[in-house]
Parts: structure tokens; sequence; C-alpha cells
């Protein structure tokens, strides 16, 4: 199920957004986790409907102050995505303390 430029139809999003909240609350998650910047859009609704905080996550260097991040490859190089070291206390291995799960 793709994310088109213009999601106009209401049946497709209806769609979308069952089987996203089905999936997020399989997970029992205690956050959702969303990558800029469909992710901001898509993660921060499904967050919102089931209850659930929301950590936006960014690309390298356009969060302010110290940052925690990953390194990942890419078909053409590699890139790195970052969150705020504040968002997860310490000695959690997960955003909020629990399993998360990725809009995209």
């Amino acid at each position: 199920m793709s994310v088109g430029r213009a999601d106009t139809d209401q049946e497709h999003q209806n769609e979308r957004n069952h089987l996203w909240d089905r999936r997020a609350r399989a997970t029992e998650s205690a956050a959702v986790a969303g990558i800029e910047a469909r992710g901001f859009i898509f993660g921060a609704a499904i967050a919102a409907r089931l209850g659930l905080g929301f950590l936006p996550v960014r690309k390298a260097g356009k969060l302010p102050g110290e940052t925690i991040g990953i390194d990942y490859a890419l078909e053409y190089g590699a890139a790195r995505i970052e969150i705020d070291p504040g968002a997860i206390a310490s000695g959690e291995r997960d955003p909020r303390g629990s399993r998360s799960i990725l809009a995209r």
C-alpha cells in the first residue's frame, strides 16, 4: 500500500490507516517513531489515534545540540538519522522504553 504524492482517495486513506494502526497495536509500543518528512505526518497521526507518544527522527544535522543516531547504507552511499538523547531514558534500548515502529 503506497503513499502517493497527493493521497486524496478517502477509501485508500482509511484502509492504510487501519493497517498501520493494527500494526502499531500489535507491537505494544509506547511510542511511534516517524522519520521525516512523511513519517512526521503519518507517525504523529497514528500516535494520536492510539494515545501513544511520538518520537520524531531527523536526518543528520537537523537537530540542535547533542544527538544520538545510526548510520545506514544507501544504494549510492551512506546516510544517518538522529534523535534527541532526551527522548530515551538512561538504560533504555528503544524510544520511550518500548519497541517502536517507524512510519515511512
